[in-house]
């Protein structure tokens, strides 16, 4: 725990929220709302990629394997032992990286997005599993929706 707020799974369960209570209480503009965190979805995403794009330590897996080896994180055996070769590590951050950055392709069609969050949700659940972030899970889960809403008013 990094003290009582938790930067970016907390950050979007407070959007999931505000929005979710504005679209109720104002259904004239739950449209608007409703895109408004989609974007907001699109974006958490494709920003932590081009973040970790521009950073070396991402690129190279150094910022990967200093996760796993960091003692906040209480990674199982068989995984750490896999995710410490450097090779795997550095594979691993580009499928993060490239996971991240494509994020606005989900806009493209209904399937393209529904694919994505199929995988998306395969992310959150393997970042439960290895780094025990599971309030990631269900912050994320809850804003797919939203996601979908957007996708299915631009086509």
């Amino acid at each position: 725990w990094g003290g009582s707020f938790n930067g970016g799974s907390d950050y979007m369960t407070i959007l999931v929220l505000l929005t979710s209570t504005s679209a109720f209480l104002l259904p004239q503009y739950s449209h608007y709302i409703w895109i408004y965190l989609g974007v907001q979805v699109v974006l958490s995403y494709f920003i932590s990629g081009v973040v970790k794009l521009k950073q070396p330590t991402w690129r190279s897996g150094e910022s990967l394997l200093y996760l796993i080896q960091s003692s906040n994180y209480q990674i199982p055996d068989k995984t750490k032992h896999l995710i410490t070769n450097k090779k795997v590590a550095a594979a691993l951050s580009w499928v993060v990286i490239i996971f991240e950055i494509s994020s606005p392709l989900v806009l493209l069609s209904p399937n393209i997005c529904f694919f994505y969050l199929v995988i998306a949700t395969t992310f959150h659940i393997a970042n439960f599993y290895v780094f025990g972030l599971n309030r990631f899970i269900f912050a994320w889960l809850a804003s797919y929706p939203a996601l979908v809403y957007l996708t299915f008013m631009i086509h």
